[in-house]
């Protein structure tokens, strides 16, 4: 089991193998990556990536998406397709990070091939209406980036590959395509987006904005806009995500409730038929107590799926969201 949750810059993976560490708010046990407490970034070639195997359960490649990248196309901000966006030589790893990924991604056996990093890895198209719009800090500023990764995924058949980011400060949820302009293009991968702790107040479910992306983006499954962290569970059949959320955080006391968990299970070997199961979760069972006169908005979505792995949704409570299916 890990935790994901995200700062201003980083994302932070907290597992339970270290018995001895102290305990972090959350219950997690050891920090695999420590996220600087400042806003600035970190010491000049200060070498933050790294790559943790458990077994032939899991492989987490750690990136560091700040130090060795390339500036921001069109200076940074909230930008419409620009010739520095679309420059496939400029990178957001650097060449030799990129190069490490594909040879740990190559190597291998791992069930779940886990990518940790900062900034939004999926397409988001942020513009309502015509024309379009990207926050190009993230991946979206690097097309040659991402593009090169998922590409490698796709031909190296890269077993089921999951995507933890931060920095956005809400939950997400998304399929990676093979090409984001096309919704019936294959399915690579997928991508969970942890919320902030406490930065940005109460928050809510969901907003007309936040809704408005999903419109734009089908690629996009879920959007949470509350504090709280995603707990990962894994197991060699399957990928849980719960994403617990709380409903308030100003003051002592807030009950703790998982809005929708998502289980992507892997099931027989490539090009096996996948079969797709989708039950209602009574909610957690550690936090049954918490959650007497709290509303939980809990739900089970399981994939059953081989080789990638994609998305499937039904919950209860999200507005034009309800009942929802959606695969890769």
């Amino acid at each position: 089991m890990f935790v994901s949750s995200c700062s201003r810059r980083h994302t932070g993976l907290y597992t339970n193998a270290d018995r001895n560490a102290p305990s972090s708010r959350f219950g997690a046990r050891s920090t695999l990556l420590n996220p600087h407490p400042g806003y600035q970034d970190p010491s000049p070639w200060l070498q933050r990536r790294s790559s943790i195997t458990y077994g032939n359960l899991a492989e987490f490649s750690v990136l560091d998406t700040r130090q060795y990248r390339d500036d921001q196309a069109a200076g940074g901000g909230v930008d419409p397709p620009n010739s520095e966006q679309k420059d496939p030589s400029r990178s957001i790893t650097g060449e030799a990070q990129e190069r490490w990924l594909f040879e740990g991604l190559s190597r291998s056996r791992s069930r779940w091939n886990v990518l940790a990093q900062q900034v939004f890895f999926a397409q988001r198209d942020l513009k309502s209406g015509p024309g379009e719009s990207f926050a190009v800090d993230a991946w979206d500023g690097y097309l040659g980036s991402r593009n090169r990764i998922l590409d490698f995924i796709a031909e190296r058949r890269i077993a089921n590959p999951i995507v933890i980011t931060g920095d956005v400060h809400n939950n997400w949820a998304a399929d990676l395509k093979a090409d984001f302009n096309d919704p019936n293009s294959p399915t690579v991968g997928t991508e969970f987006v942890g919320t902030s702790i406490t930065s940005g107040g109460h928050g809510a479910d969901t907003n007309q904005r936040a809704q408005g992306i999903i419109a734009q983006n089908p690629h996009l499954t879920f959007f949470n806009g509350q504090r709280g962290y995603i707990r990962c569970v894994l197991t060699p059949e399957s990928f849980r995500a719960d994403y617990r959320v709380l409903p308030f955080v100003s003051r002592r006391g807030a009950p703790i409730y998982n809005s929708p968990t998502v289980t992507l299970v892997r099931n027989g070997p490539l090009n096996t038929a996948c079969r797709m199961l989708i039950e209602e979760s009574s909610g957690c069972e550690d936090d049954q107590a918490a959650l007497q006169g709290a509303e939980n908005r809990s739900c089970l979505a399981q994939v059953m799926r081989s080789g990638t792995v994609g998305l499937v949704f039904r919950h209860e409570g999200f507005g034009s969201f309800d009942g929802s299916t959606i695969s890769g």
